[in-house]
């Protein structure tokens, strides 16, 4: 998903070469070889995602000699399903409560965070495979004087949009489960909740926690710099930079992340205490700014749905 973004922002900015806001009508044969360049570039990065983009000459062409990057997440929608049952918000985090055993209802809203966060870690250590299914989403973009052909070029950017999910076996690397790219699942903590419930469904507790928003001036360059990437994973800094030096035409001056509706799902077997489902989601509205000529909003999100083989 993030690959597809910065090859909108691409567009965007090859865009800015023959439109300005005082000429916010592009003629029909540039918004054509702009959307053909698009569609070739989308395809290009979909194919080779490490690769780098040519865009100097007519022909966008690709150099795979170098591909060293992983595909990055990928981003979505904010449909949070609240489970009736324990709940609790963030005035009680502060709870001196000791964590709960394996088949005590956690309740507070400390109790339930660290109940979540000890299943995820013990995922990354125990290895135990799983899927991944990741859920893709952008929102209305909101670009200074282009906005039309904004529409136009996301609309056809988001055809190439769809989920992807990926596999890891047992005892194979489990970087990718959440938080993806840590050796750990969770550091979240209970005081930047805003709420979580624990509800009780056969030989199963179902957690859900709803993250508070974070506003941010830049990009993480980790997960844990910031409240956010400890619970779920994000766009980090590194990750952008790593994508952008593959695409040297693009310098993303600005990316300031506004995270606002991120919640957390897990499933977690009573009797063991090992998750066996769990779905992170990662909303954020970020205002982007692109070679000193192009700024905008983007909101984007991205839903991981793991299945975990225990």
């Amino acid at each position: 998903m993030y690959k597809i973004l910065i090859a909108v922002l691409l567009c965007l900015v090859l865009l800015c070469g023959c439109a300005s806001t005082s000429q916010p009508e592009v003629a029909d044969e540039e918004l054509a070889s702009i959307s053909s360049k698009l569609d070739k570039i989308c395809e290009l990065l979909s194919e080779n995602p490490g690769a780098v983009v040519d865009t100097d000459s007519d022909n966008v062409t690709i150099d795979d000699s170098d591909v060293n990057i992983d595909d990055v997440d990928q981003p979505v929608d904010t449909d949070t399903d609240s489970d009736s049952g324990s709940s609790s918000n963030s005035s009680d985090s502060s709870s001196t409560t000791k964590s709960p055993s394996a088949n005590k209802m956690p309740t507070t809203t400390k109790e339930i965070v660290e109940y979540y966060s000890k299943s995820a870690n013990q995922v990354k250590v125990d290895k135990p495979g799983f899927t991944c299914t990741d859920i893709p989403a952008v929102g209305e973009i909101k670009c200074d004087g282009l906005q039309s052909l904004v529409n136009s070029i996301k609309s056809a950017a988001m055809k190439t949009v769809k989920p992807t999910t990926i596999e890891a076996k047992k005892g194979q690397d489990h970087t990718k489960f959440s938080v993806v790219g840590e050796t750990w699942g969770s550091k979240l903590d209970p005081n930047f909740v805003k709420k979580a419930t624990c509800t009780k469904s056969g030989n199963f507790y179902n957690i859900h926690i709803e993250l508070k928003d974070e506003k941010l001036s830049e990009l993480p360059l980790n997960h844990d710099d910031c409240q956010t990437g400890k619970g779920i994973s994000i766009l980090t800094g590194k990750q952008m930079n790593e994508a952008l030096s593959n695409i040297p035409i693009l310098k993303v001056t600005r990316f300031a992340s506004h995270f606002t509706g991120c919640y957390i799902d897990a499933k977690i077997n009573i009797s063991t205490g090992k998750m066996v489902e769990t779905t992170n989601c990662m909303n954020v509205i970020a205002d982007i700014e692109a070679n000193s000529i192009l700024s905008g909003q983007v909101p984007f999100s991205i839903k991981k749905v793991y299945k975990i083989n225990y």
